[in-house]
């Protein structure tokens, strides 16, 4: 870092690091998620409690459902979110960001994750939607995932939907307009951590898959057309039960960057 002090001072800024390393160097890839001008939400979850300034929770209010909230002695920290067992919508359990990210900044998402015991009859989507709502049936960006309906007008997400399959596949909507759907045809192992990254480049979402160890398993693969550019998304998950059978999602960390606005 000697060579961005200078004589008047350091210098993180991306365009700083550009002038040191190619934008493909590993040491630019390294620094520049810290540059100055990158906004950016990191959440470990190592506090007693989630933070109230950073996120919205919510359930459906199903019996014996549970907002996502710290799970007290996890080593690293998580938080965990349980559906109860009413079945659909009122099974749920979502936690949500505020609406500070836009696709013409390079708003990116990444998610380490794990639905616990059985993964059936369970929908869980990680992404970007435009707006912050714990209502049960409002939660989701997706309102059927089979032929995709939606519940956002704007969104871009990883879902898991057993009603239709079992595996993970990218959806979007666009100003109320479905995007062709990335069918990754990878299915998530009970009890097993992924990460699961929603990067968007203005309007086109590129969706990539990496195993417990950080190892990409699939992507990035490009979408198209897949959300407003200019819209304010926030970040979130989502974890419904499409039966009576009560589902449960472990978060262990989210990290959201985009590229520093240039004005209010």
């Amino acid at each position: 870092m000697a060579e961005l002090m200078g004589d008047k001072g350091l210098d993180l800024s991306r365009a700083a690091l550009k002038q040191y390393y190619a934008t493909q160097h590993k040491m630019y890839k390294f620094f520049a998620a810290q540059a100055w001008d990158v906004s950016s939400l990191v959440d470990d979850f190592h506090g007693p409690t989630l933070d109230a300034y950073r996120w919205t929770t919510g359930n459906g209010a199903g019996t014996s459902a549970a907002s996502f909230a710290v799970s007290a002695g996890v080593v690293d920290g998580a938080i965990v979110g349980t559906t109860g067992t009413a079945g659909d919508n009122t099974a749920a359990a979502v936690i949500v960001g505020g609406r500070h990210w836009q696709g013409q900044l390079n708003a990116v998402m990444t998610a380490r994750l794990y639905i616990a015991a059985a993964v059936t009859s369970v929908a869980v989507e990680v992404g970007f939607r435009d707006a912050i709502t714990t209502t049960a049936g409002a939660q989701r960006v997706v309102n059927a995932k089979v032929t995709p309906t939606f519940l956002a007008t704007d969104g871009a997400v990883w879902i898991l939907d057993t009603t239709d399959n079992t595996y993970w596949e990218g959806v979007a909507v666009a100003n109320t307009t479905g995007a062709t759907t990335v069918e990754a045809a990878i299915s998530p192992t009970a009890s097993t951590y992924e990460y699961l990254q929603v990067a968007l480049v203005g309007a086109v979402a590129y969706y990539s898959r990496f195993d417990a160890n950080g190892r990409r398993t699939y992507g990035p693969t490009a979408q198209a057309a897949a959300v407003t550019a200019t819209v304010n998304l926030a970040p979130f998950v989502a974890i419904e039960a499409k039966t009576a059978a009560s589902r449960t999602c472990i978060v262990d960390a989210i990290w959201v960057y985009q590229g520093r606005t240039t004005s209010p």
